[in-house]
């Protein structure tokens, strides 16, 4: 009886360890969903539109004298980028 009852004991002090390693894993995953909410606010309203700034203006410099694109590839390739950069902004997933 008296080893049931320490085995008891033992037991009740690990589930309280348990809920209380339990309690710092959940504050830890909140602590680490505001960090990752802060990140992707800087990513869609900071960095997205200055890439899309970024690659606007290559595509206009790449214009040349008479009107002509002077590299299509690059133009497509911007294009995609562009495109994916949306797709980020939105949240959905993209593929090369």
């Amino acid at each position: 009886m008296i080893l049931k009852n320490q085995t008891d004991e033992n037991v009740k002090a690990d589930l309280i360890i348990l809920s209380t390693n339990q309690d710092n894993l959940k504050k830890d995953v909140v602590q680490h969903s505001l960090f990752i909410d802060r990140h992707e606010n800087m990513f869609n309203k900071l960095l997205v539109p200055i890439l899309e700034d970024i690659c606007s203006f290559i595509t206009a410099q790449n214009i040349g004298n008479k009107g002509r694109v002077l590299d299509a590839d690059l133009k497509c390739k911007l294009e995609r980028y562009c495109i994916q950069l949306k797709k980020a902004a939105d949240g959905k997933h993209f593929t090369n």
